[in-house]
């Protein structure tokens, strides 16, 4: 039997990356903590866990399609490398992908015997999310619907999903208190498929990008950035969030130095913008901790 080795595993599941995930989670418990003054650690903690290991599996059923669709190739951006470089097999990675979403269903039993049904539906979308954003049942990753559902499954729905489970409310408030971060994760898929436009189009894969062209997919990368921080200032005005919340405008020099890059690169010289998702994603936490600490302040202070 072959030995374990934990940074193999790390690497495929790509932690890096499960920013996405944990800032709307942080964002929408410190919603709860700052404006309803209430709180309950074990079940944030719960939330949590529950949906990193749906990212997690997300991460590895996206490593395991893309390879065996023929997507991922040596030397092509996007994915850990494990299956490209032979250093785990597919069956390995797709197991692993399973295990990953029954251990995030498992922990939210936890939430759906302290608060009812409607977390067990909750848990359900995100787990099917999580699979088809590759997986054969959809697979909408390669139908240019990504970037609208991960703005939907890892924007709006962590979002609101853990201020359900803090509060057992729902609000339209609440949804549009959730667009500012879910227009940043989109742009960070929205740029990892600006990079690949080129290799996707090569095997037939069709994301947003790919439909719109590098040029036009400049100015869409702009109105996600862009979005997120005008979706702050609305809810400022409207007094869903207080002024302390122009404490993200503290990340425009990243944000503007991002945009900037992205304009400037030749549809020929993609390189330049290899690691574009890693930018918007560090912008995307960011914007997250600065958002998070308004609503802390607006308690405090």
């Amino acid at each position: 039997m072959a030995k374990f080795n934990l940074k193999i595993w790390l690497t495929a599941v790509r932690p890096f990356s499960f920013t996405a995930s944990i800032m709307p989670v942080i964002l929408g418990g410190c919603l709860v903590w700052g404006y309803k003054q209430v709180f309950h650690w074990d079940l944030f903690l719960a939330f949590l866990f529950s949906a990193l290991f749906i990212h997690a599996g997300t991460n590895l059923f996206s490593d395991y399609y893309d390879f065996t669709r023929g997507v991922d190739k040596p030397g092509t951006f996007g994915s850990s490398g494990i299956l490209t470089s032979g250093t785990l097999q597919p069956v390995q990675i797709l197991n692993a992908a399973r295990l990953m979403l029954v251990l995030g269903f498992v922990i939210g039993l936890f939430l759906v015997a302290r608060l009812g049904w409607p977390i067990l539906v909750l848990g359900l979308i995100g787990m099917l999310g999580g699979y088809s954003y590759c997986g054969r049942m959809f697979g909408y990753k390669y139908l240019g619907l990504g970037e609208i559902f991960v703005f939907l499954f890892m924007g709006v729905l962590l979002f609101t999903g853990i201020y359900f489970v803090l509060t057992g409310a729902w609000t339209w408030d609440v949804v549009n208190a959730s667009l500012p971060i879910s227009f940043l994760v989109a742009a960070i898929l929205f740029a990892n498929n600006m990079r690949d436009i080129k290799t996707d189009k090569a095997i037939g894969v069709i994301t947003l990008a790919g439909r719109l062209g590098f040029r036009r997919s400049k100015w869409l990368y702009l109105f996600f950035v862009v979005g997120a921080y005008a979706a702050v200032l609305f809810l400022i005005i409207n007094k869903t969030f207080s002024l302390w919340s122009f404490l993200v405008l503290l990340t425009a020099p990243k944000a503007l130095k991002n945009v900037v890059t992205v304009f400037e690169c030749p549809a020929n010289h993609v390189d330049t913008i290899a690691f574009m998702d890693q930018q918007t994603a560090q912008l995307h936490l960011n914007f997250g901790l600065f958002l998070s600490l308004s609503f802390i302040l607006s308690r405090v202070l």
